[in-house]
């Protein structure tokens, strides 16, 4: 349930779609910055996404930047927001778990869930033994036509 971009392959319309994503305002935002996903280039020249996520900033101060190679300064700073495609995207929880109700065919218990968000972090490569097992542990399939939730699970 996060969305992470992967810069080095993305067409103009993935681009499009990141910038939506970045546009809702529900939607969580983390920067990759310092993650194995990051570009750097992106977040060090100008670019129309860059510049549409920093819509107050004039053509001028643009230029001044990409001369002194400043960009990347300002927006490490905070001051501008980073390139869609520096973003990792995930749903609010309550989306998240209106998903989990109506899409998953599965039942998790409360220690399942909890095993499923931390896979779901930044930290996903690092998922240890113990948190793979709790996942592997009686996932259950509701009768046909029912749905159960995390909640009714647990």
């Amino acid at each position: 349930m996060q969305l992470i971009p992967q810069a080095c392959q993305d067409s103009d319309v993935c681009l499009d779609i990141w910038y939506k994503f970045y546009m809702e305002p529900d939607i969580i935002k983390t920067s990759l910055n310092g993650t194995k996903h990051y570009r750097f280039e992106f977040d060090a020249t100008y670019s129309h996404e860059l510049a549409g996520l920093n819509p107050d900033i004039i053509c001028e101060q643009w230029r001044a930047w990409e001369i002194t190679d400043d960009i990347y300064t300002h927006v490490k700073s905070g001051e501008l927001n980073p390139h869609p495609s520096n973003v990792s995207f995930t749903l609010p929880v309550q989306r998240r778990a209106h998903i989990a109700k109506t899409v998953t065919p599965y039942v998790f218990t409360a220690a399942q869930i909890d095993a499923l968000n931390n896979c779901l972090s930044l930290d996903y490569e690092n998922l240890g033994a113990p948190a793979a097992d709790i996942l592997r542990q009686g996932v259950s399939f509701p009768a046909p036509g029912q749905l159960v939730s995390s909640a009714q699970a647990a």
